[in-house]
């Protein structure tokens, strides 16, 4: 039996910098249309689970153990990717808190960039982790 695979996979590490780089950099350079589109390309992902980085069909379709998949044998699994589920809540935290609440959540916003950032260069994204723990394919 073949042990989980450490780690994201390449492309998945190089959407998840690529993301944070791009809110980062919204957030810096105060460019609001750039930080709404990203949350929409995170929703649009999310509902339709279309993926718009090219590649990310394939990996997704041959099964390849990313992101530090746990091996959940003994729990029932919720048929969603846990990825759609990471975009999505991605998306509602980014939208709350840059359209509602900026001005008294504004560090959510930076905290979640460099979280992103973080993950495409460590390959281990906590909360896609965590939701994989409790079910999320």
């Amino acid at each position: 039996m073949e042990a989980p695979k450490q780690g994201g996979s390449m492309r998945e590490r190089v959407y998840f910098f690529s993301l944070g780089t791009v809110l980062l950099a919204g957030l810096y350079f105060e460019l609001n249309p750039l930080v709404y589109l990203l949350i929409g390309l995170l929703f649009f992902e999310g509902v339709t689970n279309l993926r718009i980085a090219r590649g990310q069909e394939a990996i997704h379709a041959s099964g390849v153990i990313a992101m530090g998949q746990v091996a959940t044998a003994a729990r029932g699994r919720i048929d969603i990717d846990a990825l759609r589920v990471w975009r999505l809540v991605m998306a509602s935290v980014l939208l709350l808190c840059h359209a509602l609440f900026y001005d008294m959540a504004w560090f959510v916003l930076w905290a979640l960039g460099f979280a992103m950032l973080g993950a495409g260069l460590s390959g281990c994204c906590p909360l896609v982790f965590s939701l994989r723990l409790l079910g999320f394919k």
